[in-house]
């Protein structure tokens, strides 16, 4: 395998500890999680099932802002699991992979600030840094188990969805339920949406 193989491999295994990162800061903000698991395509990109704050419902009650909190935090965390896991990488080269989780929290931001001015992009970024340092041993072992996952064919409800731009249609899963299980061999309870 020649160096830019293992680069391009590095890249793609990235992607399990930036959707690890999203799914332990999810949990562990006691996010439920979505039916669906984690899954990644063999060209860099994936997703993580857990319910999150979307953008555009003005609501201030301190449910709908503590949510956006909680979304905002775990968005930032697959990024900053990502970098931990390839600090080398120059992330400019992929400027797509976190593109969407960065405009989504910006949004849900923007509809925070005017509440509080010290609630800003970094606060949240170091609350996100500071959980995947603390937990970093659990995103190792989860993306590991997602990498060390047969590859499977793409089901097209997946590739409907969009997550995935790769051309191959293959990708790594783990489930719900195995995340739960990982989580519960930690003492961990998940909530789960039904």
């Amino acid at each position: 395998m020649n160096s830019l193989q293992v680069s391009m491999n590095n890249m793609v295994k990235s992607t399990a500890y930036h959707e690890a990162g999203h799914i332990v800061t999810a949990v562990l903000q006691k996010m439920p999680l979505q039916d669906g698991g984690i899954h990644i395509d063999l060209e860099g990109s994936g997703v993580a099932y857990y319910c999150h704050r979307l953008p555009g419902l003005p609501d201030n009650s301190e449910i709908s802002v503590d949510e956006r909190e909680k979304t905002i935090v775990a968005l930032y965390s697959g990024r900053i699991a990502q970098f931990m896991f390839l600090q080398d990488i120059d992330y400019r080269d992929y400027p797509d992979s976190w593109k969407s989780d960065w405009i989504i929290a910006a949004k849900l931001l923007d509809e925070i600030f005017p509440l509080s001015e010290l609630l800003t992009e970094k606060y949240f970024y170091l609350r996100a840094q500071e959980l995947i340092i603390r937990y970093w041993s659990f995103i190792e072992n989860l993306a590991s188990e997602l990498w060390g996952k047969p590859i499977t064919p793409l089901p097209q409800s997946e590739y409907e969805k969009g997550w995935s731009q790769g051309r191959k249609k293959q990708e790594k899963v783990v489930s719900r339920s195995e995340v739960q299980a990982f989580f519960a061999k930690l003492g961990i309870s998940c909530l789960l949406w039904p």
